[in-house]
């Protein structure tokens, strides 16, 4: 079998990853906020966007998905994939949480394939280690869910994301030891690459203006599409249009979040608007997501 060459330095710095929350308590503690997250049992599937590991310190976590059922217990790491899946906790149950984004330019998960899985704690004590110091910061930024809306300073910032490399680095370690690797990307064409640079800095409240996206970085519409569908599978607009419906996704996951806010911070003035443009993508209303992730 062919060896494949590492990848260069520079596509790895396109792989961007970072925290999305981390705590260490019992589940439905909400202590004094309002909107401290947990991971939400979901009875029917649900999409979850983003990964996470959880390690169960009491009680139990179950994940269904692709057909297999998995249970993890006291001691245990469970490494959930991200996409449609339905989970279930015993009452009282206590986790160390960390729930991350890691991904390529082109939206592919950094950790998909082979997951969800469950390692023991016991062999592999450095994910429990690294994770410490990021429940201890991110227990300064309350509420305790999605981190990027609350301030943080920059000592803490660079020690969160240094702690979340090292964490990475060794939970990419234990899985490989147990047959999954990471996924990787190669060198993507240069306006590609500047084109998702300006797509992710995008105001998810505009309209991509198809035409002064091409301008701006120096090509036709119709050439930097073809590059984009062929390096990365998708064209700007349907990207752009993900990252909106991701967002959305996320907002309305929010304990307490108003359809109507999302609709707004996603540039809708009219809320039938986003209902019908949300149902179109996701083969479900707003209110019915809101449902499942609260079921």
């Amino acid at each position: 079998m062919k060896q494949l060459l590492q990848p260069q330095y520079r596509d790895w710095l396109n792989l961007s990853f970072h925290l999305l929350w981390c705590y260490d308590h019992k589940l439905g503690m909400d202590w004094k906020y309002k909107n401290m997250i947990n991971p939400a049992p979901a009875s029917s599937k649900t999409y979850f966007v983003n990964n996470a590991g959880w390690l169960v310190r009491e009680g139990w976590a179950e994940v269904r998905h692709d057909n297999k059922v998995l249970r993890a217990n006291p001691g245990q790491w469970m490494i959930v994939k991200p996409g449609q899946r339905i989970q279930k906790f015993a009452e009282n149950t206590r986790l160390l949480v960390v729930t991350f984004d890691a991904r390529w330019p082109d939206g592919t998960n950094w950790l998909e394939e082979g997951l969800s899985t469950i390692l023991e704690a016991a062999k592999y004590p450095e994910l429990e280690r690294l994770a410490r110091p990021m429940v201890r910061i991110t227990k300064t930024m309350t509420p305790g869910w999605y981190i990027f809306e609350h301030r943080i300073g920059r000592d803490d910032f660079l020690e969160l994301h240094a702690n979340l490399a090292r964490w990475l680095r060794a939970l990419a370690s234990a899985l490989s030891e147990n047959g999954i690797e990471t996924t990787r990307r190669d060198s993507i064409d240069e306006n590609v690459l500047k084109g998702l640079h300006l797509l992710q800095s995008l105001p998810l409240d505009q309209q991509l203006d198809r035409e002064q996206f091409a301008k701006d970085i120096g090509l036709s519409p119709v050439h930097l599409t073809r590059l984009f569908l062929k390096h990365i599978g998708t064209t700007p607009s349907d990207y752009h249009n993900h990252m909106r419906l991701e967002q959305a996704r996320r907002r309305m996951s929010v304990p307490g979040a108003r359809i109507k806010d999302v609709a707004t911070e996603l540039g809708f003035i009219h809320l039938s608007h986003f209902s019908t443009w949300f149902k179109k993508n996701e083969n479900l209303s707003p209110a019915a997501f809101k449902g499942r992730i609260k079921s």
